[in-house]
């Protein structure tokens, strides 16, 4: 491919951009050696315990639709046809499951889209509003979360530590360097566009990596 580039436009008018998103296995639980407090997070159990308190504050139903990635679905349907606040329940929802064991926060999407909090920033940003879930779930690092509503069951580690991984920017007058400074992942995409010499995209929230030059 790069004779082929070489050939036809030459690699000094070339930007060549490889980034990885990173690798880890999920579902292998830390080593008993760290100590790592932990525990196995039952989805089943938590939903059903969930919908046992919210009938016997709002009457006999199904107030729990389904729970994917963290996001805990309630039956609107159900909510509406029993004249109740969506509001009100997804709070009693959040308020009943952030006192389960793992669990170490509880937002509802209210909480979410309105909260000027910069810690809520990312999880806005990374929450579709429409498709998300009312409530979603913020699981202590090192638990285990059994998804038991499934078959088979699937079983994931929650993890607050960053992944690294690895970026590679060549051409367009680029010197050859190494940084082993670690740098945001949204410095990236203004690196890229710098070293092309076109505007920022009008999104970015991070600098440009200052790139040395041949």
């Amino acid at each position: 491919l790069f004779d082929a580039i070489e050939k036809y436009v030459g690699l000094d008018n070339t930007l060549v951009y490889v980034a990885s998103t990173g690798y880890y296995d999920d579902a292998v639980a830390d080593d008993p050696q760290y100590r790592t407090p932990t525990g196995d997070f039952s989805v089943r159990r938590a939903l059903s315990l969930l919908n046992s308190y919210l009938t016997a504050r709002y009457g006999n139903g199904d107030y729990v639709d389904t729970y994917s990635g963290g996001h805990v679905y309630l039956d609107r349907k159900q909510i509406e046809e029993r004249k109740l606040d969506l509001k009100e329940v997804a709070e009693a929802t959040r308020d009943f499951l952030v006192q389960m064991s793992g669990v170490n926060d509880a937002f509802t999407m209210g909480d979410i889209m309105t909260s000027a909090l910069p810690a809520m920033e990312a999880m806005r940003l990374g929450i579709d509003p429409k498709t998300g879930g009312d409530v979603v779930l913020e699981f202590n690092a090192g638990w285990n979360i059994v998804n038991d509503t499934k078959f088979p069951n699937e079983t994931q580690v929650a993890r607050s530590s960053m992944v690294q991984t690895p970026v590679f920017i060549m051409g367009c007058g680029v010197a050859p360097v190494i940084i082993n400074t670690p740098v945001e992942a949204t410095a990236i995409a203004p690196t890229v566009t710098q070293v092309l010499r076109i505007r920022s995209p009008n999104g970015a929230e991070s600098k440009p990596i200052n790139l040395p030059r041949k």
